[in-house]
């Protein structure tokens, strides 16, 4: 399944000929599609001096470019049975050389995480040998599984890198690990959840107030839940009014309004040969919590200040 991310290294000696390698890195940088960006640089211990053309063979990739000392140089793509040959020519005097591309060939799913699977195969005339790989940002290695095990772990605080540096390596050299989405967040599932809970939120206060509105009208007539919800919704009326509204005999009314004093649901206050009737339930209970906070406050500045203290 990845046999040509194997003959890229394999082909990969016949880029640099005879020259000297000093430096030979590959880094794999893993993107939050789960492709896998990849970026080849060579740096030769002298100008390159052999002009001959030489090739790469790929599987499925995009975005191949080329460099030589920084310099975009041609190449040409053929068919290659399944893959694909990549054919250029490194210029004389060249000290440096980029290959980039991208592949979705590099990782795979498993039961509970991703894998990362490559196989590099480096020149003989290598010096020094960096591989590396990045994983995106939230995520992490899953049960501790890399190879090779001799890797250096590195984090900017967002996204976690594997090193390996080899010298004079020569052979096949295979690369994985598994990782997790450990930090990450699937946001269409978070805001499905979240939703979720605001829902069962909603409707659970909805039912409970509901509970407790029947529970507290539970013992009113019929007539006085009507006037009730009057007051709740106009807060200050006349009591003649609600008899007029009603169509309640002034007696009737008068009974109704006293009962509701004492349940401290209301509050008459005369005016002139009239009673204007103010709805307080709430809004006493609210006095109550704020003037209970207030003494806690000033018991708590006497305490602070020392009264109260007695020798």
């Amino acid at each position: 399944m990845r046999s040509y991310f194997l003959l890229i290294f394999l082909l990969l000696p016949a880029i640099s000929g005879a020259e000297e390698i000093s430096l030979y890195s590959v880094k794999y940088s893993v993107q939050e599609d789960l492709s896998v960006h990849e970026t080849i640089r060579i740096t030769y211990a002298s100008p390159f001096q052999s002009g001959e053309s030489t090739y790469i063979i790929l599987g499925d990739f995009s975005g191949l470019e080329i460099k030589a000392d920084g310099r975009q140089i041609a190449y040409s793509v053929k068919d290659y049975g399944d893959s694909k040959k990549v054919e250029f020519a490194v210029p004389k005097g060249a000290e440096s050389l980029l290959i980039g591309f991208q592949t979705k060939e590099l990782v795979f799913r498993n039961e509970n995480a991703y894998s990362f699977q490559a196989y590099f195969n480096p020149p003989d005339n290598v010096g020094l040998l960096k591989i590396e790989i990045e994983l995106p940002e939230g995520y992490s290695l899953y049960r501790n599984f890399v190879s090779p095990e001799n890797s250096s772990i590195v984090s900017d605080g967002k996204k976690i890198k594997f090193l390996w540096n080899f010298s004079r390596k020569t052979g096949e050299i295979p690369v994985s690990l598994a990782f997790y989405p450990s930090g990450k967040i699937y946001y269409p599932l978070f805001y499905i959840i979240i939703l979720f809970a605001l829902i069962v939120i909603f409707l659970l206060i909805f039912y409970f107030r509901k509970r407790v509105k029947e529970e507290f009208l539970a013992g009113f007539t019929e007539e006085e839940k009507k006037v009730i919800e009057h007051l709740k919704e106009n807060k200050t009326v006349y009591q003649d009014k609600i008899s007029k509204q009603f169509g309640f005999t002034r007696a009737k009314t008068t009974r109704m309004m006293k009962r509701f004093e004492e349940k401290g649901l209301i509050e008459k206050l005369p005016v002139g040969r009239k009673n204007k009737v103010t709805w307080i339930f709430g809004k006493k209970r609210e006095q109550k919590a704020e003037k209970k906070g207030k003494n806690e406050q000033e018991g708590r500045e006497k305490d602070a200040t020392g009264w109260g203290n007695y020798s």
